[in-house]
């Protein structure tokens, strides 16, 4: 009991600033719940952006390759007997 949680330092800066004014010893210096909410929301927010745009930013051509792939393997055996083997 007494413990803290230790702050990562690949945490987002508002995170880690935030952790630590919650952990203010004058009770008044602390962020009311509503900011807490606010500002945890925020960066809830910024960080689905940040994946969003990772996301939408890959390459298509992957994903694409694969299905194609997928789609001239053979399937049945009478398939399987009637494509020469791959190289």
């Amino acid at each position: 009991m007494g413990e803290r949680l230790a702050i990562r330092k690949e945490w987002p800066p508002e995170l880690q600033s935030l952790m630590h004014e919650c952990w203010a010893v004058v009770l008044s210096e602390r962020p009311a719940f509503e900011d807490i909410y606010k500002r945890l929301e925020t960066a809830l927010l910024r960080h689905h952006e940040e994946v969003s745009a990772v996301h939408t930013a890959l390459p298509t051509t992957t994903l694409a390759s694969s299905s194609s792939a997928l789609s001239s393997t053979p399937t049945t055996d009478s398939e399987k007997q009637q494509r020469p083997p791959s190289p």
